[in-house]
């Protein structure tokens, strides 16, 4: 269970990642790709949620849960896209 908490609160925290000042045009495109990317699937997510939820209160769970199932989704990648980032790219100093 502890396990799980800290990978939810893995969303919400807050990592300088850098890439090196003498990596090539590539590798900072990616870097941007990942943390520009990971950020705009979140606001998605969030407001598709927002959608499911008004569906949600309109008609029943049977024609909202596509809804549901693509804010999971958007949720899914943008963490993985956070961890890819943060595994590449953050150094503890």
């Amino acid at each position: 269970m502890k396990k799980l908490l800290d990978e939810i609160s893995f969303l919400f925290d807050h990592y300088e990642t850098k890439s090196e000042p003498n990596s090539n045009f590539f590798e900072g495109l990616f870097h941007l790709l990942l943390w520009g990317g990971g950020f705009l699937i979140m606001i998605f997510a969030v407001l598709i949620f927002i959608l499911f939820i008004v569906a949600f209160i309109n008609s029943n769970f049977q024609e909202s849960s596509p809804l549901l199932y693509l804010a999971l989704g958007a949720i899914f990648v943008s963490y993985t896209m956070k961890k890819l980032r943060v595994v590449m790219f953050y150094k503890d100093n």
